[in-house]
């Protein structure tokens, strides 16, 4: 789209927000207590945190139901921006000027590697040596491979990509069958996969990551979803 269609797509949304408002606040009480509440964020969201807040929310109101799409980050912001989902949830480098932003938890990156595995000498595995190692990465449309492979360059070193895959799940799969190694959010790993992967800290290389909801300006919501 030109400049000037963007501006015209921009407003035509809005404009049917608006209509969808006007004719659902005649029925406010009632959709407060039913409806569909539509959400996008990543994989990794959906298998971690959403369970519980979730199914808190369907006790208390159990005549609202969910639709929950999982995807990458480009993904995620053009369905909020066209207005297809309520809000997402994501880590955002740069919020578009179309979405409003609220942070909701922050994040380490964290290294894990096959247990007992001698890809690194040190509980403080090195920059090279991580480049060095099989490396398991996710799709370039994530946030975090992109910035992985930006601090390895850095170094004037590239990673050595073996596999990659687009969940965490199986990403701590394919590590703990020795396939490589990988570097994920913190809250990915718990006590039970402690067994069979060995987790390393990166705060010296990598800053806290920031999750947040993120909604489209002007976007109608539905009293469910409010």
């Amino acid at each position: 789209l030109t400049v000037e269609g963007r501006n015209l797509l921009d407003k035509t949304i809005s404009l049917f927000e608006i209509v969808m408002e006007m004719k659902e606040e005649v029925r406010a009480d009632r959709l407060e207590k039913e409806g569909t509440i539509s959400i996008c964020t990543t994989h990794a969201v959906v298998h971690y945190f959403l369970p519980a807040p979730i199914s808190t929310f369907k006790t208390d109101h159990p005549s609202v139901n969910f639709y929950i799409e999982g995807g990458g980050v480009d993904m995620i912001v053009k369905s909020v921006e066209a207005a297809e989902v309520d809000f997402g949830i994501a880590s955002i480098n740069s919020v578009p000027e179309t979405l409003t932003y609220w942070k909701l938890f922050e994040t380490k990156l964290i290294l894990i590697a096959p247990k007992g595995s001698d890809f690194f000498q040190s509980s403080s595995p090195s920059l090279e040596e991580i480049a060095k190692a099989p490396f398991i990465s996710f799709p370039r449309s994530s946030t975090i491979t992109p910035l992985v492979a930006g601090k390895i360059a850095e170094r004037g070193l590239v990673l050595n990509e073996t596999f990659t895959l687009n969940n965490y799940e199986t990403v701590k799969k394919f590590v703990a069958m020795g396939a490589g190694v990988a570097i994920l959010d913190d809250y990915a790993v718990n006590e039970g996969n402690e067994h069979k992967i060995d987790v390393y800290d990166l705060g010296d290389f990598f800053p806290v990551r920031e999750y947040g909801v993120v909604l489209r300006k002007r976007k109608y919501l539905p009293p469910c979803a409010k």
